[in-house]
This record gives C-alpha cells, sequence and structure tokens, in this order.
C-alpha cells in the first residue's frame, strides 16, 4: 500500500541491497528487500513476547538493568 511518495528510489527490487554495510546501516531498507529479514524479525518479536508473558503469569518483574553504562548511580 502506497502511503506517500519517496523523496529517493529505494534501489533495485530484483537484486535488493547487496552492499552489507548499507544492509547494516539502513536496516529498513533490509526489511523492506529481503523477505527472510523481516520473517526473522518477526519471529524474534513473538518470542520475546511470548517470554514476557510467560513470565509475568508466574509473577516475575520485568526490571531495566543498564549493562552499558561506566558509572553507578
Amino acid at each position: 500500500m502506497l502511503l506517500t511518495k519517496a523523496l529517493l528510489p529505494l534501489g533495485d527490487k530484483f537484486h535488493g541491497i547487496e552492499d552489507m554495510d548499507t544492509r547494516l546501516r539502513k536496516r529498513y531498507l533490509d526489511v523492506i528487500f529481503h523477505s527472510d529479514v523481516r520473517d526473522m524479525l518477526y519471529r524474534r518479536s513473538k518470542f520475546w513476547q511470548s517470554m514476557r508473558e510467560f513470565l509475568l503469569k508466574q509473577h516475575f518483574m520485568e526490571v531495566e538493568t543498564p549493562i552499558l553504562e561506566t558509572t553507578t548511580g
């Protein structure tokens, strides 16, 4: 479904994006062109959703832990 006109063309629809650097920096294009990447993201999302639902039913609580912080606070 076309929502709006694009300012730049997406690229070759047959070959998709072949440059790995572009695929990693522009994930939205990778998801558009490669159905296997889209399916993998969907399965990952469903896995974490079901894991959260299971743990919530077991009365666990989700707590965010900042692991990349260099200082404690």
